[in-house]
């Protein structure tokens, strides 16, 4: 199934409020809103990754699309898309899903599309890298991926 780019925003909002009896703060009352940032200008796209970099101040998505480069990046101030790469993945069938994470202190983004062998794109120079496989990942089914910053690893669950 293929989704045109319609891109919703939700603030959440937690209101605090001072309980006089235990002299403390608790969260109060929790307001979601929904509000339309953005639709078009994504062309149609097949399972892509819409994610936070936030050295860039801007959200990256990516993945195979019709009408629009493979990158492009939301400028929430502006409201607006911008190609950010055309960069196509170094191999035909690449579906990121869940399976991407965000680097923030190389602003890498690292995928494995659905197999062993991890993929790295360098925002800065906006190449590709193949790494080699790791076949510990072979017996996993349904895993997602995650950035740790803090100890600079990725982190796969399966």
């Amino acid at each position: 199934m293929r989704y045109r780019g319609l891109l919703l925003v939700c603030s959440v909002t937690v209101a605090w409020r001072f309980a006089a009896a235990g002299e403390e703060w608790s969260p109060g009352a929790l307001s979601l809103g929904w509000e339309k940032a953005c639709e078009g200008g994504t062309g149609e796209r097949e399972g892509p990754v819409l994610l936070y970099a936030p050295g860039l101040d801007r959200m990256i998505l990516l993945g195979r699309a019709e009408g629009a480069p493979f990158f492009q990046a939301f400028d929430p101030a502006a409201r607006a898309w911008s190609e950010l790469s055309s960069a196509a993945p170094p191999v035909e069938r690449f579906d990121p899903y869940y399976q991407t994470a965000f680097d923030p202190a190389t602003n890498t983004i690292f995928c494995l599309s659905g197999g062993s062998t991890l993929y790295s794109f360098d925002l800065a120079r906006k190449t590709w890298k193949t790494h080699p496989p790791a076949p510990e990942l072979e017996r996993l089914s349904w895993h997602a991926m995650a950035c740790d910053p803090a100890a600079r690893k990725l982190v796969v669950i399966g």
